[in-house]
């Protein structure tokens, strides 16, 4: 399987989710902690934060941001400190009702 494969099966997965009051991140092999603060960002409600974890444990760490886009998807970038950076779009996991049609995925 190729990374490119990797991500879009992993982008399917629910990657946010809050454990114990403390926002979690998890792709691939990367799996860690975000302090989050709220904001905004030309105008959209945002947040931008910091993250702490491991990758395959190895101890890894970085910050990003994201966006409500006007489609209602989360849009932005996630920067590993030292190292690589990626752009991402994110779907609420649901109801295909509750995803915008321009948002739909074919099965």
């Amino acid at each position: 399987m190729t990374p490119g494969i990797s991500i879009i099966v992993a982008a399917r997965l629910p990657v946010w989710a809050v454990d114990h009051g403390c926002p979690r991140i998890g792709f691939i092999a990367v799996r860690g902690w975000m302090d989050c603060r709220p904001g905004e960002r030309d105008g959209r409600a945002s947040v931008e934060f910091t993250w702490q974890g491991d990758d395959e444990g190895d101890e890894v760490s970085g910050r990003g941001w994201a966006a409500l886009a006007d489609d209602g998807s989360l849009q932005g970038h996630l920067y590993f400190h030292l190292g690589d950076d990626s752009g991402f779009r994110a779907v609420r996991f649901g109801p295909e009702s509750e995803i915008a049609p321009s948002t739909r995925q074919p099965r």
